[in-house]
């Protein structure tokens, strides 16, 4: 739809959206992964217990999953061509973007193979509201008793191993930034003299679903990462709605600066800001990705603040960004219209995922022991 990611159609507020969230729609009951070009049924919203983490999907009313898919990718919006990008958005909202985007039946009928056995059959489940489907997912995995819930709102994670360093940056969300009152140069400073008194030599920096936000938790980690003295060259270009340039120069290297050698994990989640800061310790910090391609445009993107349009037929609102971000020509082979290539990929299996493995931490572990199979 766009080759912009930061482009929108459309909130969960507007007289569309707004429908699911008051239970006025029955839609797709259940959540998916999609691996390879085949979709699973992840989460069972459906009265159906019967279909189970695993399954495969191969038809939707008599539609193959596959037609289905390259319809909806087309109504979707996201960076130039990065399909990894497109997939995982279609995957966290299939449900909902079935109902707006491709059909709105009473009845799915699916053709499944079954995880457990691999044999084919068909199975008719009804649409659901939200609230039923809640109702059923709650009725079926109730949280164990002494479970941690999950601790939301915290911007990082740093913690050692021997000689390792791993800092974990989730988010850069503004509210997550405003109601724990972060502010990205003094936390880079705390940060950075922490790594340097516990005489880190291997930094690992974990961006792996930080979707962005303020891009000073981007930029403001520059200092620390730079290897060399390239204070004044421009690392990137903003150009607003009134057509006014900002040019951003390299600052001068902390003498916390770290000098050891530097991991990225990155992902398709790893987005915006987040997509940015990877590049940057790619371009200036010397650093060697491990996992898959981020979901920003390497060499720009649009974002910022958005210019809302309301069309007045159907009240849905568009957002158009009122800025573009652009990069220098990069040091990398990237190809046009693609995010950050990893150095090193990891290839995710539906046996992965079931067993909850963590392949890019294994692989940077399995890179630290072994530097010389990444000619540091």
């Amino acid at each position: 739809m766009s080759n912009e990611g930061h482009f929108n159609v459309g909130d969960w507020e507007d007289t569309v959206h707004y429908g699911f969230l008051k239970n006025n729609y029955r839609y797709f009951p259940f959540s998916i992964k999609m691996v390879d070009g085949r979709v699973f049924i992840w989460d069972n919203y459906s009265n159906d217990s019967s279909l189970k983490r695993g399954d495969e999907i191969i038809s939707i009313n008599g539609n193959s999953i596959q037609s289905i898919i390259g319809r909806m990718y087309k109504c979707i919006s996201s960076d130039g061509n990065i399909e990894n990008n497109l997939r995982v958005r279609l995957q966290s909202g299939f449900a909902w973007m079935y109902y707006l985007f491709e059909a709105q039946p009473e009845f799915f009928d699916l053709a499944v193979i079954k995880f457990s056995s691999q044999t084919k059959t068909k199975v008719n489940v009804e649409a659901l509201t939200r609230s039923q489907m809640g109702s059923n997912f709650s009725s079926r995995n109730e949280t164990k008793k002494g479970s941690e819930p999950e601790k939301k709102g915290e911007l990082y994670d740093l913690s050692f191993q021997d000689s390792v360093a791993f800092l974990v940056l989730k988010t850069f969300d503004w509210k997550v930034v405003e109601d724990g009152k972060y502010d990205a140069k003094k936390l880079y400073k705390k940060l950075f003299t922490q790594i340097k008194e516990n005489g880190a030599e291997v930094l690992v920096i974990d961006l792996r679903d930080n979707t962005g936000g303020r891009n000073e938790f981007a930029m403001e980690m520059i200092p620390y990462i730079i290897k060399g003295n390239d204070q004044g060259e421009v690392y990137k270009t903003s150009i607003s709605w009134k057509v006014k340039s900002k040019t951003y120069k390299m600052p001068k290297r902390s003498r916390l600066a770290f000098d050891g050698k530097i991991f990225t994990l990155t992902n398709a989640w790893t987005y915006s800001a987040g997509a940015s800061l990877a590049r940057y310790l790619a371009e200036y910090g010397g650093a060697f990705s491990v996992g898959s391609e981020t979901g920003s445009r390497y060499e720009g993107f649009a974002a910022g603040s958005k210019q809302a349009v309301n069309l007045p037929s159907s009240g849905i609102k568009v957002g158009i960004p009122r800025y573009v971000y652009v990069f220098p020509n990069s040091k990398k082979e990237i190809p046009s219209n693609r995010g950050l290539i990893p150095d090193f990929p990891t290839y995710p299996t539906l046996g992965t995922y079931m067993d909850e493995i963590d392949l890019e931490m294994q692989k940077v572990i399995n890179l630290i022991k072994d530097c010389a199979t990444c000619h540091l």
